[in-house]
């Protein structure tokens, strides 16, 4: 971290003390993806990939999505279907206003309203975060980190999407964790969100799925004794009589 980046992290934990973790993750995610950019592509592609095909086919006209972070793995304001008239970014890290304000300009050239509320995805009520569409975008796996206090955070998370999605939803998040070193041919797994037994939501059918490896910490960048990849799964859920066979 250069000393510019160093005073804006203090400065922003000085002004958001209860947002600590949000702002230390940003910050670090913001970090390995600088020192890994070739690594972290495919996986960024593909979550986009999936997301804009999921929105092509539902062309819904608002979207929630939790944990927008920087927005790395989500479509650009200008990829999104033309029905969207709404997005509302939910993230807990305040830091992001400048980039938040910035979408902001640019989603009024689409006549997309576009909001932003800092929060932890449970501290809100759940109508308050209720759309035509939700997506988690890579936050389930990290909710036992960011959230403490709540026990049995991604069956949580699971369970609140069931509440809160009234169409669809669409979950990206990693399934396990794997390490590797160069010098051993057995690898570590263990899994990302051990609470949940299996990735369902309650109310809603998967109607779409993919997997992938991403390799967001390979050996010798972020750690001299070990790599580590994510095993990614993105589904997409729906409510009520679906017919899957238009979104394989």
């Amino acid at each position: 971290m250069s000393l510019m980046e160093l005073l804006r992290f203090g400065w922003q934990v000085i002004r958001h003390p209860r947002q600590w973790r949000f702002i230390d993750e940003g910050f670090g995610i913001s970090a390995r993806h600088r020192r890994a950019k070739r690594y972290w592509e495919p996986h960024l592609n593909l979550s986009q990939s999936f997301i804009l095909r999921a929105l092509n086919e539902l062309n819904p006209t608002s979207i929630t999505v939790l944990g927008s972070g920087q927005l790395l793995d989500f479509p650009a304001i200008d990829r999104l279907p033309g029905s969207v008239e709404a997005l509302h970014l939910v993230d807990g890290n305040p830091s992001n206003n400048e980039l938040y304000q910035r979408l902001k300009r640019e989603s009024l050239e689409r006549n997309i309203e576009l909001t932003w509320t800092v929060c932890d995805v449970f501290d809100i009520p759940d109508e308050e975060l209720a759309d035509e569409v939700v997506v988690s975008l890579n936050m389930i796996s990290q909710l036992a980190l960011m959230s403490p206090k709540h026990n049995y955070p991604a069956a949580r998370h699971l369970a609140q999407l069931g509440e809160i999605a009234r169409t669809a939803a669409i979950l990206i998040g990693d399934q396990s964790w794997l390490t590797y070193t160069p010098n051993e041919s057995l690898w570590n797994e263990e899994p990302a969100c051990p609470d949940v037994r299996r990735w369902e939501i309650p109310g809603m059918n998967q109607v779409a799925h993919d997997q992938w490896l991403w390799h967001v910490a390979p050996y010798g960048i972020e750690q001299s004794q070990y790599g580590l990849i994510h095993d990614v799964h993105a589904r997409l859920f729906l409510r009520g009589p679906t017919n899957a066979e238009k979104f394989s």
